[in-house]
């Protein structure tokens, strides 16, 4: 019996071989021509998200800081909640050269807060501030630290009185009298209080007098509970507020700064007192016999004097009197029976 294969399968096998050729030809034509990929879930033609942006906070054509250790800085940026951006600080100013860098996070809302510390810059030094992302800037504006104008004078702040007295609970009124300046700064409280209401007020009406209105109960502690009365002045709350809901009753200082709360010395100090309810005057009225406190007496015994004109005579001096009156009738008697 013959061992080679029949022509029938030789061909067969023949034909298998070239289909198989052919298809590994065409595999490799087809991923020739096909785009490489750029990754997982990655597509040649998804764009990338625009790029983030910013904005610096400011009035007028400059950024105005106070020569503060702790000067705010805000804005807004379109990243996302939590990211944070770091603003850049430095001099233009070639004779006062500093550099100073604060790292901020921005919230749900796309602002951000930051402060940085002026405490020892000049008056009048300028400056850019940037803010940065990942090495980016996103904005940048022209500032200055505690611009002379309008009050280009150190001027002088003063209480008009230095101890102020309410019942805890009560709005208790401040008045500030300014002299060749339009503005100050106020710090309520101190450590030992754990109370630190910090503020900037500015006399807009131009009259040299802000009253400032002290709300001793507040809705919320992130509400200074701090504002000024008349119109055209105005408050403005620095950031490192510490206050509860209600002050409680006791003595809480107060200063008054020019040039901020951390730099100088103080112009003016001053006291408010918050009494207990209790603790208030009693009050009087008035009568025809005279003013009479009206309260509790306190003692184990009581007289009471009926209103009149002042000529009338107590319970007391009556009985006394008719006492006195029997024993000299009985003494005359007495001595007339001596008599006879």
């Amino acid at each position: 019996m013959s061992r080679h294969p029949a022509r029938e399968t030789i061909a067969f096998a023949v034909a298998l071989a070239a289909i198989a050729a052919l298809g590994g030809v065409a595999a490799a034509n087809v991923a020739a021509g096909a785009p490489a990929s750029d990754g997982i879930g990655s597509t040649a033609d998804v764009g990338d998200d625009a790029p983030p942006n910013a904005t610096i906070e400011y009035d007028g054509d400059r950024l105005v800081v106070e020569q503060t250790g702790s000067a705010a800085i805000s804005g807004t940026t379109t990243l996302e909640n939590g990211s944070q951006v770091t603003l850049r600080i430095k001099s233009t100013d070639s004779e006062n050269p500093f550099l100073r860098q604060a790292v901020a996070r921005v919230g749900e809302d796309g602002s951000f807060d930051a402060e940085v510390d002026f405490a020892e810059i000049d008056r009048g030094t300028e400056f850019e501030v940037s803010v940065r992302y990942n090495g980016t800037e996103l904005a940048s504006a022209p500032g200055v630290v505690g611009a002379c104008a309008p009050s280009c004078g150190p001027g002088d702040a003063e209480f008009e009185q230095n101890v102020y007295q309410k019942p805890a609970g009560e709005r208790v009124e401040i008045v500030v009298r300014l002299t060749d300046r339009d503005s100050a700064t106020l710090v309520f409280g101190s450590e030992a209080t754990n109370v630190r209401i910090p503020v900037t007020f500015t006399d807009g009406n131009d009259d040299g007098v802000v009253t400032l209105v002290l709300e001793t109960t507040v809705d919320s502690e992130s509400d200074a509970g701090v504002s000024a009365s008349a119109d055209g002045d105005s408050v403005t709350v620095h950031q490192d507020l510490d206050r509860p809901e209600s002050l409680d009753p006791g003595e809480y200082p107060m200063a008054l700064y020019l040039d901020g709360a951390s730099a100088g010395t103080e112009a003016d100090v001053g006291t408010v007192i918050l009494r207990e309810a209790s603790d208030a005057p009693p009050t009087t009225r008035g009568g025809d016999a005279g003013t009479t406190a009206v309260g509790t007496i306190y003692g184990s015994a009581t007289t009471s004097t009926p209103p009149g004109d002042g000529s009338g005579v107590s319970v007391t001096t009556v009985g006394a009197l008719a006492v006195g009156g029997v024993l000299a009738i009985l003494g005359i008697v007495a001595l007339v029976g001596d008599f006879d």
